[in-house]
């Protein structure tokens, strides 16, 4: 069934809950794998990106590919304003040893 408004409809890519891709662009989530559904409602979608170092990145950049890869595997039906209606609390951070994307998609939808 569909979640409950404000309700975190993480990705299962790995352990914990959170779906993973590296730096380098690997592997995106299990969207509608494992009986899950295309996501086609209002949601935010919430990215921190894990640097492998302080090199400057363009967070646009970032949340353009994430967008076309969560798009391409199913996760979610189209990457337009009318579903992707935010990308609060998104950022940039640097893990030298385990560079990775997590990701978690939150409902926003109240009715």
């Amino acid at each position: 069934g569909a979640p409950a408004a404000g309700r975190s409809l993480e990705a299962e890519g790995r352990p914990g809950g959170k779906a993973e891709s590296g730096a380098g662009g690997g592997a995106a989530a299990a969207g509608a794998a494992g009986g899950r559904h295309t996501i086609d409602r209002k949601v935010n979608v919430k990215a921190v990106y894990y640097m492998p170092n302080n090199r400057k990145v363009d967070l646009t950049n970032l949340h353009e590919a994430l967008h076309d890869i969560l798009v391409h595997y199913k996760v979610l039906a189209d990457d337009n304003y009318k579903i992707i209606v935010s990308t609060d609390g998104s950022y940039v951070d640097v893990d030298k040893w385990h560079p990775r994307t997590e990701v978690t998609i939150t409902d926003l939808e109240t009715g």
